[in-house]
Formats: C-alpha cells, structure tokens, sequence
C-alpha cells in the first residue's frame, strides 16, 4: 500500500495505447476511489494530464450517457458493476459490436474474492472481451488462501487456479471447524505451490522496500471496567442477555449477536433491538479516553475511526462538536474539500468508519499524527488500510495508533485476531482459544496481570 499503484498503471496504460496496443481501459474500483483518486493522480503528472475520464456513476440516464461519450479511461464502482455488464450485453455484445474498451483494472481486487457473487457472475461475461486485465491490491489474502480463488479468476479465467472454487479447495486448502463458524486453511507444503502457479502473472511489492516511512507505534489504551460494569460484561459474555440500568433488556439470539453486543458494550452504548437505531449509554470511558488522546495530540488533528453509528458516532459528536465526518453519502466534490482542508489542518477531528476510511483517501500531507480506533473491526483488510491513509509517500511525522481496549474482553479477542490474521492468516479459532485461555490463567490468578494481544 502507498507505492503509487495509480500512477504506475495509468503511465503504463499510456505506454501501451500511444504502442497501439490497447484502446480506452475501464477502471473498476470502490465508489470513493473512483470519484477522487484516478482523476487527480493524473492531474498530478504531466504525462497523464491529458487523459479524459468518464465516470459511470447517479441516475440510469447518467450512466448510459457516461459509458457512451468517448474518454481514455472510464470510471465503475463496484456496486454498479452488474448494472453496466448489462447494459453492455444488450447494446454492444448481442449487437455484434466491440465494447468501448479493451482493457480492465480492477482497484482492490480483493473486492471479488467471493465468487458465488452477483457481481462476478456479471463480469464473467465480459472476461472474454477484454484482452488485459489487471488487479490491484495492497491485501490479497488478508482472510487466507481462500480469498484469492476469486482474485485470480477475474484476471485469467481459471487457467492458473482452475474454474471451480471447490476443486481448488480440494487441492490445496483444508476446513477446520463446524459449519459456517470454520474457514478454510492452506494445507501443509501447498503456499508454495499456490504462489508458483501464480508467480508469471503476480508482481509483490512492500513499502519498506522502496519508501523511508515513518515509524508506526501501536499503543493499547486500556479502559478499566468498575466492578459494576464488569458483572455486566461478563453476563452478556456467558449469558447472552443483559438487564440495563433503565430496565430495557437487551436479548442476543445467535453468537454473532451475542459478539456484537459485547462490542457495543465496550465502546459504551448498546442498540436496544437488533435492526433499530435506538441505543442507550453504558458508560463514557472511551469518551474519556479519546478526550486524553486528543489533549495529548496538543492541537495537531486527530484521526478516529469508529464502528457503531450512530451510537459511537452520536456519543463524540456530542463530546466533540468540532468533529467532521468522512462517510459514502458526501459528494466527490464534498470529499475532495474535506480532504484538501484535513491535509491543511483545518479539522481538528475527522470521524469515519474503516470502510469509508480504508481506501482512496490520502490524509498523510497534513500535520496529523495519530489514530485513534474507537473500537476494533474483524477484518484486517479494513484495519491495515485504515492505518495506510497516514503511513504512505508524503507523511513527514511518526504515526501513533491508539487503540482503545477494555482489557479480557472481545476488545482483546479481536486484537488477538487481527494480530493472528497478520502473521499466519489464521483467525477465529486460534484467537478465541487464546483469548479463553489467558483470560482462564488471569481468574485463576486474581487477576493481577493483563495478557498484551500484540
């Protein structure tokens, strides 16, 4: 992540067609990267000025008018993806005529991944009409072997990996666990195996090879339950319901439920009934803890990103009026301005969830220096990419990544998670029976030392 990805592919892209080797190319990629970042990175270049660009995005009227007028390089989020595939079956393919490009980029095609989707079943149509195809992504397998099945069908049909997800499963992964709560793991002596068939058409580059960045800190800021909050906690742990102050009662009918509420409870407001906007406050003690963050920042802007709205969302707003919000509803323009005025210093708090924050925002030109997790997400891909709007080309400060934790608590499963998933491509299981281990160990103990899930 942060090597210039945009800018290599576009240059190359430019190479080829002045080469008469492609014509215009299609760009498919997350909504926010396709409103912002291919356009200004080649306004950035004077060998990419020119490019015209087209994005098929708004009203059925818009998009049609967007894929038709002529450009270089045409611009499709991924949720419209099926749409387009039909549009162009219907007024190109069926008619005997060439798509209006021949060359596809999909940006962060970690994005097609699951093949059962609707999505990759539209795009296997229009494989064989586009002769390049190209992926870019800084996390291909953030969730195991698994994930790059998908991947790797979308670039070359199946040639390297084959065209059935479950012979592929079969050759070179293993299920560990029961049902939907396992996931499937690279067999002993088969990464290699996997990586050789993939090795002539998969190029890997790592930041630290190429870029001096900063150093990144994680500091772990625990927030201490009293004794009160504590008998909750652990109720909604072992007993999947929780009686509230006020007397509402909050029911969890699955373990996912059950984990869910866990989480709420640690950030400090819970939803009522699953589905429903209606929260209510537990306690403040993240609040508390982002407020020392925030003072200790001395002024600079602070990054922080949250995982409930609106009750996470609500609780700071309200503790920090000043705060603006990154989210997918703003506007390209909206998003270009508050991006331009972040990297200026001029908000002093910027709120987003890591889904809106993880890719296609450049926040690292301005003075900010520290991140704050409210609360912790499962997903690596969205957790490392979060942290790669900060360390990427162009930050000038070290980056200290605060992550507030409620220590023997879901906060530490899920650390223990991210922590697995990023150096074994392990996860649920492993992490789980870690978390009850050290938290069995520190009962029996009294409790004096607190496990680090780092």
């Amino acid at each position: 992540m942060g090597l210039g990805k945009t800018v290599i592919t576009l240059s190359a892209f430019v190479e080829m067609r002045d080469r008469m080797l492609t014509g215009p190319m299609l760009v498919i990629a997350p909504l926010r990267v396709c409103q912002t970042v291919w356009r200004q990175e080649a306004q950035k270049w004077e060998h990419l000025s020119g490019l015209r660009f087209s994005l098929i995005h708004g009203t059925p009227s818009q998009r049609h008018r967007a894929y038709r007028v002529p450009a270089d390089v045409y611009l499709v989020n991924y949720e419209n993806l099926r749409w387009l595939a039909e549009q162009l079956d219907a007024f190109y393919l069926r008619k005997g005529k060439y798509l209006p490009f021949s060359t596809v980029v999909y940006d962060e095609v970690s994005r097609l991944k699951h093949v059962g989707t609707k999505r990759h079943t539209a795009l296997q149509a229009l494989l064989p009409y586009l002769r390049r195809r190209i992926g870019l992504t800084g996390t291909p397998a953030s969730n195991g072997y698994d994930n790059l099945f998908g991947q790797y069908l979308a670039i070359d049909s199946g040639r390297r990996l084959g065209q059935s997800i479950t012979a592929y499963r079969d050759a070179f992964l293993r299920f560990e666990g029961f049902g939907h709560q396992g996931k499937y793991k690279i067999r002993a002596g088969q990464e290699e195996r996997v990586q050789q068939l993939v090795g002539d058409i998969t190029i890997q580059m790592s930041n630290v090879d190429y870029l001096e960045l900063p150093e990144v800190v994680i500091n772990d800021v625990d927030v201490n339950l009293d004794p009160k909050l504590r008998a909750q906690y652990e109720r909604l742990e072992e007993e999947l319901f929780l009686e509230l102050d006020s007397g509402n009662t909050v029911e969890m009918f699955h373990a996912g439920a059950r984990s869910m509420k866990c989480r709420q409870f640690c950030n400090g407001a819970v939803y009522l009934n699953p589905g429903e906007p209606a929260w209510e406050k537990v306690h403040d003690l993240k609040l508390d803890a982002l407020e020392e963050v925030v003072e200790e920042a001395n002024g600079k802007p602070v990054l922080v990103a949250y995982q409930f709205n609106p009750a996470d969302v609500a609780r700071i707003q309200a503790k920090f009026p000043e705060a603006e919000m990154m989210h997918s509803r703003l506007s390209t323009n909206s998003v270009i301005d508050l991006e331009n005025r972040w990297n200026s210093g001029e908000v002093p708090l910027l709120l987003g969830h890591p889904q809106s924050l993880g890719h296609g925002l450049n926040l690292q030109y301005g003075p900010c220096q520290d991140l704050v997790f409210f609360g912790l997400t499962w997903s690596l891909e969205d957790y490392l990419q979060v942290i790669a709007r900060l360390e990427r080309q162009g930050q000038r400060n070290n980056i200290r990544v605060h992550r507030l934790m409620v220590p023997d608590t879901v906060d530490t499963l899920m650390a223990i998670n991210l922590r697995l998933n990023a150096t074994t491509q392990d996860s649920l299981k492993a992490a789980l029976n870690e978390y009850r281990l050290g938290k069995a160990t520190r009962k029996a103990s009294g409790g004096e030392t607190r496990y680090s899930p780092r």
